[in-house]
């Protein structure tokens, strides 16, 4: 469910606990997206803090996820601003086993360099109409994606768990054998 206002609040397999809100709407190439203030706590990237726009909507079956990211200079490092991306993050009228695929141009400013990588995203349908407890709650009618992002000699590989008419309620994020958990504790839907 996509409307400002609706938050959900995870805890991290690190022990933190970190929040997802819906804060705005903007219209970006004449389509309508949800802004959030957050996207499941993503704000550090290999050790260094970045500040990120983040946009979901919905066309049809498909959800899409936008991404812009800025790594703010530091001392003896130039500010680093990555072009905004977009890939679908899921077709939720695939079947189980069911994959899409996209490449992605991402471009990413580093000091007035501009270097351009192509991002190759695979996305499947592992699980659908699924029953999972999260903590101590239980959700139905549960979609489980894995989304594997591969860039020059980077994979990324995340699971997404939605539940229906709540949305994102597990996730978890593999980065170079670094894993990070996301379990949903409460959410509101408006």
């Amino acid at each position: 469910p996509m409307k400002v206002g609706n938050e959900w609040i995870f805890n991290q397999s690190s022990g933190n606990t970190t929040a997802m809100k819906i804060i705005a709407t903007e219209i970006i190439n004449g389509a309508t997206y949800f802004k959030y203030d957050q996207f499941i706590g993503q704000s550090v990237v290999q050790g260094m803090d970045f500040e990120g726009t983040v946009y979901t909507r919905k066309s049809e079956s498909n959800y899409y996820l936008r991404q812009e990211v800025v790594i703010p200079s530091m001392p003896g490092m130039p500010e680093v601003t990555v072009s905004p991306t977009e890939f679908t993050i899921l077709k939720d009228n695939l079947g189980v086993n069911e994959t899409w695929q996209e490449t992605l141009n991402q471009t990413t400013n580093y000091g007035g360099m501009e270097i351009v990588t192509i991002v190759n995203v695979v996305g499947k349908i592992i699980e659908k109409d699924a029953t999972i407890t999260v903590g101590t709650q239980t959700f139905t009618n549960v979609i489980k994606i894995h989304i594997k992002q591969t860039a020059d000699d980077t994979i990324i590989n995340n699971y997404f768990w939605f539940a229906k008419d709540i949305g994102l309620i597990k996730f978890e994020n593999d980065m170079m054998d670094q894993i990070e958990t996301y379990n949903i504790t409460s959410y509101q839907i408006l």
